[in-house]
């Protein structure tokens, strides 16, 4: 139900199960779904917590919990979250960079980069964790080795579904003067989610750089 958007038939199966089971992980974390795509995050943050709280072992609610974090802009708390996960899934690429990812949030290079290594496993084949080197790349002024980066991540995400990591390694292409894998990026991006102000101000900047005012105005 909660995938087909029909939250309010969600809800009420939800409301039903935690009358008779009220400390359920599972659908305390279903509920702080519905809550966390409502927008009411405090609600969701409380019930992922109340998830975790009486299955200390449940990743999902964890996950849950830790991207609410970074949504917050609280990537310590999240950091905290995902040492649990890896801990019990050590192997789990996903959230290797998704730490990295909060660490690079906190300004912890070190602990950022051995995440996104880790990732890699000595392949060049995972593009968040190769977008994240990047990023540190990129903090530590080394432009050359940035460039080579996201050239591979333009290259695996030519055909990604993923808008948020277009989003974010087109940001990083416009900084370092990659216009037109920027420009290429954000109108993928686009298709995947059209009108976003957001993408769409990316891509006007994008024009800019091009010198092109016309488009750039337009968009």
């Amino acid at each position: 139900l909660i995938r087909e958007n029909k939250t309010t038939e969600a809800e009420r199966q939800l409301a039903i199960l935690l009358r008779s089971k009220p400390n359920e992980p599972v659908a305390l974390n279903l509920l702080g779904t519905i809550r966390a795509k409502q927008g009411r995050l405090n609600e969701a943050e409380t019930l992922f917590v109340r998830s975790v709280v009486n299955d200390p072992r449940y990743s999902g609610a964890r996950m849950n919990l830790a991207y609410l974090y970074l949504q917050k802009h609280e990537p310590a708390k999240a950091v905290v979250q995902l040492k649990e996960v890896l801990s019990a899934e050590p192997t789990n690429t996903d959230v290797m960079v998704m730490l990295g990812d909060a660490y690079l949030a906190t300004n912890e290079l070190a602990e950022a980069e051995q995440q996104y290594l880790g990732a890699l496993d000595g392949r060049l084949d995972n593009a968040g964790a190769l977008l994240g080197l990047a990023q540190i790349s990129r903090a530590k002024g080394e432009l050359k080795e940035v460039t080579i980066y996201l050239t591979r991540v333009g290259t695996l995400t030519a055909n990604s579904t993923s808008p948020e990591l277009l989003y974010k390694f087109a940001l990083l292409a416009l900084q370092v003067g990659m216009s037109d894998a920027a420009k290429a990026a954000l109108e993928n991006a686009l298709k995947l989610r059209p009108n976003d102000p957001a993408y769409m101000l990316g891509y006007g900047i994008a024009w800019l750089r091009k010198g092109d005012l016309f488009e750039a105005e337009k968009v």
